[in-house]
């Protein structure tokens, strides 16, 4: 059986929510569609607390990459990573996820954030699995597939790879800066809520 270090990544490995800092690169090649920003704005307040329209209100904040070729987002994004995430990592978790990988742990990042760019993160820090919120390019647009990577769905999209029978739970640990992530819970023994902008743990809930 497998012993899993599972971590969330916006305000849990880094100090803040990657998405917005994304897009706001991907509008420096796409001039054109700042004019959708006020709509956008006004239009989450519908999606709060709704599971289904938070995945299409996400889903339109990457329309505004709608005519960026895939190898386009590719480059974007591998540059984004490695000149801006990378560098934020909050001070003492590459120690932490290397720890783990040392002591012979699975480790596993979930997100709620996009693929197409914290793939680059993944393959970083060499984990053994990924899990983000999945998009593609359709026809020129951009599309998500599935649903927000979000609470209970990362649990699914884990399940769907690693069994529950697979994992030795009692052994298992997750990180998250969210509540929203207690679901870990149902494959770790400890769960770690940690400060949003530090690597320190504020409150442990073991089972």
């Amino acid at each position: 059986m497998k012993k899993i270090a599972l971590f969330d990544i916006d305000k849990t490995l880094i100090p803040y929510d990657s998405f917005l800092k994304w897009i706001a690169l991907v509008l420096k090649k796409n001039k054109s569609k700042w004019l959708k920003i006020p709509g956008l704005v006004l239009g989450g307040f519908t999606a709060i607390g709704k599971p289904e329209k938070l995945t299409r209100y996400k889903e339109k904040w990457l329309s505004l990459a709608d005519g960026l070729a895939e190898e386009e987002i590719a480059e974007l994004s591998e540059k984004f990573v490695k000149e801006r995430i990378i560098p934020d990592l909050k001070p003492g978790v590459e120690e932490k996820i290397k720890q783990y990988k040392d002591s012979g742990y699975t480790v596993i990042f979930a997100t709620a954030s996009p693929e197409v760019y914290f793939r680059y993160l993944a393959e970083y820090f060499e984990v053994d699995y990924f899990f983000g919120t999945q998009a593609q390019n359709c026809d020129g647009k951009w599309k998500i597939v599935g649903q927000n990577c979000k609470g209970q769905e990362k649990i699914r999209r884990i399940s769907e790879k690693l069994s529950e029978n697979e994992i030795n739970k009692a052994e298992s640990v997750g990180f998250s800066d969210s509540m929203s992530d207690y679901p870990f819970s149902r494959l770790v023994k400890s769960f770690h809520l940690v400060d949003k902008k530090y690597w320190k743990t504020v409150k442990s809930f073991i089972q």
